[in-house]
């Protein structure tokens, strides 16, 4: 379970050197809309492979996404 705040970005290292920043909306008491920013540095530490995806999820519900070839489960739940 990923514990997130209403409007505030939160950032999870997935590893080699990617992360994905999760950035939530509550939409109402049991949905939200979730930004999710994954990408990499190159060796000079610059940002490369940038993709940007929004999707909607109910809070305690896990959920799967995929985004080019890394498969990731979120159960997202948001603190207002």
């Amino acid at each position: 379970m990923i514990q997130l705040t209403n409007h505030y970005e939160t950032e999870i290292y997935l590893g080699k050197g990617e992360s994905c920043t999760i950035t939530p909306q509550l939409l109402d008491r049991h949905n939200l809309q979730l930004t999710l920013s994954f990408g990499s540095k190159n060796a000079a530490g610059k940002p490369t492979g940038l993709c940007i995806t929004r999707v909607t999820a109910q809070q305690n519900h896990p959920f799967d996404i995929t985004v080019n070839d890394t498969a990731l489960t979120f159960t997202p739940k948001v603190e207002e």
